[in-house]
Parts: structure tokens; C-alpha cells; sequence
């Protein structure tokens, strides 16, 4: 990528988080890039992210730290609590040994918008279009947009997803590398209603494998996310259309007390109402000629830490581009040096937790409550999480892997 001045510019799919930090990156490198994104504008759908391991770390380098932080929600925590929202166990935040709450906490769509506002003097974006079909030659991809346009770029990174079409259109439409983990999530905001009067969570568990979240977003509103892993999938139909989702969401939740029927009826007034298959993504290999994956498009975790991954997979893959005039070699590096982050993080989906935290039975449920309970007035949560760590968050010190980065001098990166 030595003639950054003249070379075809690098099409990037998605508008999420990867896609536009790494939009960021390229243009430190002095690289061009063109992000396209499906929806009309950034997503403002979403629950709260967190930035744990490398996150935060990009973040500071990035020079973002601070204005992220001004956006963080301020949950003190998370309680755990029945039908009756009595509580039986409270685990604040705490930065030594986060449990549910991380330093950071910030809505996926606030996030989005930052890197969004931070990248687009640099940055051409193109709304409300999407890769149709592309052609790659021996020094360039011509891609054919839906709405018709048709244009060359140097490179195609796919950072639109888990359910990415550039991977399906990349690798195969059958798409072997979509694992299901058997968990449906349900999102929507309720506007103008708080559920309680402070900034912690609560969590409510029922039969069936269902788990509630509420979260106050500090915007006035409650935050909602229903989870279910059914004993038996089947029960999960109708899934293709929104009017459908939200029929099936009340037909699966309907029967709970706690605050569901009151969030479920206001929810009708919620416009961001979205619903999602939990999966993992798992792949030999990330890239295939001209193309690359980014993200939950290449590795989707499912563990907690896709964000984090994410921003630090587009700081790598920009330093590999920017140091290597051969992409093959440079899609090779960027590899190698991720996967000893993504490989811990997709591990943890294959523990007992997934089960643990979404019990099927009563009696699953009330062991649940009870374990939790002895964990909050032991204080052993706090222990257990220092000791063994979940993810990122047995690492105070976070090694970020090499990356021979020519960033350029301020006066000679891309304006607009």
C-alpha cells in the first residue's frame, strides 16, 4: 500500500462499530476508504456495549477515551430480582473484578455516532445502499451497488455483521460458519418511562430459559432486552417480519409478572423495536482474494466482548495494510495476530454459564437465585472474578498485539 495518494480507495461494509474505526485507522495510514452502510443513517436501535481488554486501550489511542466516557451510562450495577422484584442479590460495578458492569458502559448507538462523526471529514459514506454482486481482478474489485452504481475499489472488508452478505457472498451462501447457540433476544426501548429511580439493572430469571434485563439509559428511558433458549426451538416461528416478532415476543413473555406486563404494553410505542438469533461465526479463514472480514463478521464472539474485538481488529488490520504492499501478506499478519484474542473470547459460549444463566426449570430458576444470593452476601462474586476472570477481565494489563503502523503526520492525512 505504497502509493496511498493515487491508489483505488477501500470499500467498507457496514456502519457499525468496526467499520468506521477502521475507516479511522486508514486514514492515519493515509489510506482511502468508502464506507457503505444498508440502513438510511447510523442505527440507533440497540442495547448498552461495553469496552473491557483492548477496548478501552484502542479507545485511548484512538484519542476517543475521554469523549466516550462523557457518553457512558451510569449503571452502579446489577440486582437480581422475582415475580415480586424483591431482590436477592445486588453486584455493583467495581473495576478490579467487573461481574455485569464494566467501566465503560455506553449505547451501542452512541458509540456508532461518535466514530461516525469522528470519521466522516475523511470519510465518504454512502446510506440506504449495500453490495449487490462484485468482480475482482488481478488489482482491483468492482463492486455493483443495489441502487445500480457500479465502482472499483482496491480492497472489500465486510464488517456488516453476523449475518454479513459480503461473508455469504465471499464464502458461499450456505454459510457453514453460522452456528446457532439456540438464544433468540428481543430489544425495545420504552420511551419516557423509568422502571426505577436509580441507575441499576435488574436482572429477572423464568422457566423455559428466559432472562430479562431492564437498564435505564440515562436519556429517560428503559432499555429492554428479553433473552429465551428454548427446550425446544420450534417454539420459535414467525420470525421474518416485525409485526411477527413482537406477537411471538408476547406470546413467549406473557405469562411473567415483575415489570413485563407493564414494559411489554408500552413497548407498542417503542420505535426501535428489533429482534436477533444469538450465533457464533467460526472460520478457517477471514479472507478470500480481495476480500476481508472485520469483526462480528469474521468471529462474532456471542461472549460480551465483540466490541472490544471489534475496535481492535480494525487497529490491526489498518497496520497491516499500511505496512505491507502485498494485501495477501497483509490479510495473513492480521490473522495470525487476532486469533489469539478471538479463540479465549468464543470459548466461552462452550462453558456451562450459557446454561446456568438461563435455567429451564423452576427448580433451575430458584438455584439460581439462591447461588447468586450466597455469591452477593459472601461477597465471593468479587473473588471468584479477580481469580479465574471471565474473558478480558482477569488481565489489568492488556497486551495489545505488534503492529507496525506508518501512521502519517497530521499535515499529510486525508481531508476531506
Amino acid at each position: 500500500m505504497n502509493d496511498r495518494s493515487t491508489a483505488l480507495p477501500i470499500l467498507i461494509a457496514g456502519a457499525g462499530i468496526a467499520g468506521p474505526a477502521l475507516a479511522f485507522w486508514l486514514n492515519r495510514a493515509g489510506l482511502k476508504s468508502v464506507v457503505v452502510e444498508r440502513s438510511d443513517g447510523i442505527r440507533m436501535a440497540g442495547q448498552q456495549v461495553d469496552l473491557k481488554g483492548p477496548g478501552p486501550v484502542i479507545a485511548r489511542m484512538m484519542g476517543m477515551e475521554e469523549t466516550i466516557k462523557q457518553k457512558t451510562v451510569p449503571e452502579k450495577g446489577v440486582t437480581i430480582e422475582d415475580d415480586d422484584r424483591v431482590e436477592w442479590a445486588r453486584f455493583a460495578s467495581n473495576p478490579d473484578a467487573p461481574i455485569l458492569t464494566e467501566e465503560i458502559e455506553i449505547l451501542r448507538s452512541d458509540l456508532s455516532q461518535l466514530l461516525y462523526d469522528e470519521t466522516r471529514p475523511y470519510t465518504e459514506y454512502i446510506f440506504g445502499d449495500y453490495i449487490d454482486h462484485m468482480e475482482e481482478t488481478a488489482d482491483r474489485v468492482t463492486v455493483h451497488f443495489h441502487s445500480g452504481t457500479t465502482r472499483d475499489f482496491l480492497l472489500v472488508v465486510g464488517a456488516d455483521g453476523i449475518g454479513s452478505r459480503t461473508r455469504r457472498m465471499t464464502f458461499g451462501w450456505n454459510d457453514p460458519s453460522y452456528r446457532s447457540l439456540n438464544q433468540y433476544l428481543f430489544y425495545f426501548t420504552v420511551p419516557g418511562y423509568e422502571f426505577a429511580e436509580d441507575y441499576w439493572g435488574t436482572i429477572h430469571h423464568a422457566t423455559n430459559g428466559r432472562v430479562s434485563l431492564a437498564r435505564l439509559d440515562g436519556k429517560g428511558n428503559t432499555r429492554m432486552c428479553l433473552s429465551i433458549r428454548p427446550s425446544d426451538p420450534s417454539e420459535i416461528d414467525n420470525w421474518s417480519k416485525e409485526e411477527d416478532q413482537r406477537a411471538l415476543m408476547r406470546r413467549l413473555f406473557g405469562d411473567i409478572r415483575w415489570l413485563l406486563p407493564t414494559v411489554i404494553e408500552k413497548s407498542k410505542d417503542s420505535t426501535d423495536f428489533y429482534s436477533d438469533q444469538v450465533a457464533q461465526i467460526k472460520m478457517d479463514k477471514w479472507s478470500n482474494g480481495r476480500v476481508v472480514l472485520l469483526g462480528d463478521a469474521a468471529w462474532a464472539p456471542s461472549s460480551g466482548t465483540g466490541t472490544s474485538l471489534g475496535l481492535l481488529g480494525a487497529y490491526v488490520l489498518a497496520g497491516e495494510l499500511s505496512s505491507h504492499t502485498d494485501h495477501t501478506i497483509a490479510f495473513e499478519s492480521y490473522e495470525q495476530k487476532m486469533r489469539p484474542n478471538i479463540e479465549p473470547a468464543q470459548n466461552l459460549v462452550g462453558t456451562i454459564l450459557p446454561d446456568l444463566f438461563s435455567p429451564k426449570s423452576w427448580a433451575g430458576v430458584m438455584m439460581f437465585r439462591y447461588i447468586t444470593y450466597a455469591l452477593d452476601k459472601s461477597g465471593l462474586a468479587y473473588l471468584i472474578v479477580k481469580l479465574i476472570g471471565l474473558g478480558y477481565r482477569d488481565k489489568k494489563e492488556v497486551t495489545i498485539p505488534e503492529v507496525y503502523f506508518q501512521l502519517l503526520p497530521p499535515n499529510e492525512r486525508l481531508k476531506e
